[in-house]
């Protein structure tokens, strides 16, 4: 629930095809759910491949999740960059 005192999301709403990025932050102690509408009304981070990605197919998504773009990086670096959001948000 808290890294370094600090409170962590639990549940990430992944892209399809973006398995290992899935592997990784299941290992890292979160829940993985589909990005889909449910996926992202439960998710406390949203993980694309792009940004081209249309949450919910709507022009404009109102979501409190911070959403990462995976595109260039690895899926540690992906991990991080969840974790250092989370951080931001407190």
């Amino acid at each position: 629930m808290s890294q370094e005192g600090c409170w962590v999301p639990r549940t990430v709403a992944v892209e399809r095809g973006l398995s290992d990025v899935c592997e990784q932050l299941r290992a890292a102690g979160y829940q993985v759910v589909d990005l889909d509408e449910r996926g992202v009304a439960a998710a406390d981070a949203i993980v694309v491949a792009g940004m081209n990605v249309n949450l919910m197919q709507a022009e404009t998504t109102l979501t409190p999740a911070p959403v990462i773009v995976a595109k260039g990086r690895n899926a540690e670096e992906v991990v991080r960059e969840v974790q250092r959001r989370a951080v931001e948000q407190r």
